[in-house]
């Protein structure tokens, strides 16, 4: 990661952002959040943007999907992500030689659009989602970025 991250605490930073999500989705998010707190294993934050909205990364590793093809998770990628998401893309990239399938999802809450570019990828015999929560303005800006960081992401202990 860019020196701008700083390494956040798993379990207190993360309920302290679920804690403190309003509007539309954010039912949704508290589930999310709760079905797959335990697979959390990395949370960071970008300290670059301004003062009112800081973005996140956030990787997690998942068992459950993880003999799912990622062509076969795009194709329920709509039933996923469900009602909270205004819009979304896809598509499938090579990124640090690994097939990466990459969301980009946004979702309009109390009149201000976050982004979330969600990329799937396998390594080790997991299915690993590694997250990030921007605004709309900083997605399109980072989102090159975004990609080099998932793609010299390595797995250095499945445990």
């Amino acid at each position: 990661l860019p020196g701008t991250y700083v390494l956040g605490d798993v379990e207190s930073d993360l309920e302290t952002l679920v804690d403190g999500i309003s509007g539309e989705g954010a039912d949704e998010i508290r589930q999310l959040y709760e079905a797959n707190k335990e697979d959390i294993v990395f949370l960071a934050y970008d300290f670059t943007g301004s003062d009112d909205y800081q973005s996140s990364m956030l990787v997690l590793k998942n068992e459950q999907f993880s003999g799912m093809s990622l062509g076969m998770i795009s194709s329920v990628a709509s039933i996923l992500f469900g009602d909270a998401v205004d819009s979304m893309s896809q598509e499938r990239l090579d990124l640090g030689g690994r097939d990466t399938l990459r969301f980009v999802t946004s979702v309009d809450a109390s009149g201000s659009t976050s982004s979330q570019l969600i990329y799937l990828l396998k390594d080790s015999g997991k299915l690993w989602v590694l997250g990030f929560l921007t605004t709309q303005p900083q997605a399109d800006v980072q989102i090159s970025d975004y990609d080099q960081i998932v793609a010299t992401f390595e797995v250095i202990s499945v445990e």
